[in-house]
């Protein structure tokens, strides 16, 4: 058996040097809303995700839009394997202090 995990493609959004706290929240959110590269990825990254049994992804706009541009149907989409968001980070750290 064959496992094989894809992120998105690459998300169009201006990276900065740096940011403050009170931007990073805003750039999340940003980042999170943004469209993708349509550029495809190589023919056989494009053919090994075709033709495997399973696509599992995550609940993600960025990579909904991803299935979308290969024209690929995941056979499960579940949160479960979303990136993990900062403010969730945040918040839960919170429960530490």
């Amino acid at each position: 058996m064959q496992i094989v995990l894809v992120r998105h493609a690459k998300v169009l959004i201006e990276n900065q040097n740096s940011t403050t706290a009170n931007e990073m929240n805003r750039w999340v959110e940003e980042y999170s809303h943004a469209p993708i590269d349509s550029t495809l990825p190589k023919n056989e990254v494009v053919s090994l995700i075709q033709n495997s049994n399973y696509k599992i992804a995550s609940s993600l706009y960025r990579t909904e839009a991803s299935l979308s541009l290969l024209k690929i149907e995941a056979y499960e989409k579940n949160s479960l394997f979303d990136e993990i968001i900062l403010d969730d980070l945040a918040q839960s750290s919170e429960a530490y202090l």
